[in-house]
């Protein structure tokens, strides 16, 4: 989370050694999807990609409904980087959202996985329903009281004002995030 990517890479590439040792398949789809996290945060999102899908095979194996969840929305994530992946993109953010909604789960995702299903749209060009999702994204992060679900929503609403040729609005929009972010020093 401080951005000290060489340490994280180590001591998640030493984790899942010491876990592929144990046999502890929750552990590797974990790690794995950790270092998923890292490199898709230095802009390695074919490694990112790599990460994400073995430990998606696992945490299916394993039917740990909350990991499958994670690991959708961050494969879902990752993939809409790649323009040329936007409706498989769609299909895992869809399937994330679908499982942290089932009766008795209470998932973090929800918000982050709206947002990016608003980002897709974005890079879609469908502005419409990008706002729509968007904006249902940062209400649920607001009932949650998510700072950083409202931060990344509102990073994306800003992206789509200018989009939608306001700049003024797109500005508001970053300044509410920075301010949300620079609360919790979020340097992300």
């Amino acid at each position: 989370e401080r951005s000290d990517y060489a340490r994280a890479i180590t001591l998640h590439e030493q984790n899942l050694a010491l876990r592929r040792d144990l046999d502890d398949k929750s552990g590797i789809a974990s790690s794995l999807n950790n270092l998923g996290r890292i490199a898709y945060y230095r802009g390695d999102t074919a490694q990112a990609i790599v990460y994400y899908e073995e430990s998606l095979a696992l945490q299916r194996k394993l039917e740990d409904h909350f990991g499958i969840a994670l690991t959708l929305n961050n494969l879902g994530a990752a993939l809409a980087d790649n323009l040329q992946e936007l409706d498989r993109a769609t299909t895992l953010l869809q399937k994330s959202l679908t499982l942290s909604r089932e009766p008795g789960t209470k998932y973090f995702l929800i918000p982050f996985t709206l947002t990016q299903l608003g980002r897709v749209a974005l890079y879609a060009g469908d502005l419409e329903r990008a706002q729509k999702m968007l904006e249902e994204g940062l209400g649920s992060a607001r009932d949650g009281r998510s700072r950083t679900g409202m931060a990344y929503a509102l990073l994306h609403l800003a992206q789509l004002a200018i989009c939608q040729n306001d700049p003024e609005k797109a500005a508001l929009l970053v300044r509410e995030g920075l301010t949300i972010q620079r609360a919790f020093d979020d340097k992300g």
